[in-house]
């Protein structure tokens, strides 16, 4: 099972471009992001270092909120990830 799959029924609240910048700056991202939206409400994480998946799956993780997804573009990806706590 491929970890690229698309979510596009789900409503994002917040959005991160972190496109451009290095890792771990898109997980920085992430965790200020979090602070910004409600249980429930869902953020994606826009950014161009394919191992930065990993990355935010493994925060989400260990922070206990939902991975929902990645989507890969032409030449950025993105991770959707919704607040549980």
């Amino acid at each position: 099972m491929s970890d690229f799959i698309s979510r596009d029924d789900e409503l994002v609240t917040l959005e991160v471009d972190a496109t451009g910048k290095p890792r771990p700056m898109p997980t920085m991202g992430a965790v200020k992001g979090l602070d910004y939206i409600e249980v429930g409400e869902i953020m994606e994480i826009l950014f161009d270092d394919p191992l930065c998946i990993q990355d935010l799956k493994n925060w989400a993780l260990l922070k206990k909120q939902e991975f929902i997804g990645s989507h890969q573009y032409e030449t950025t990806y993105s991770v959707k990830i919704r607040r549980l706590t």
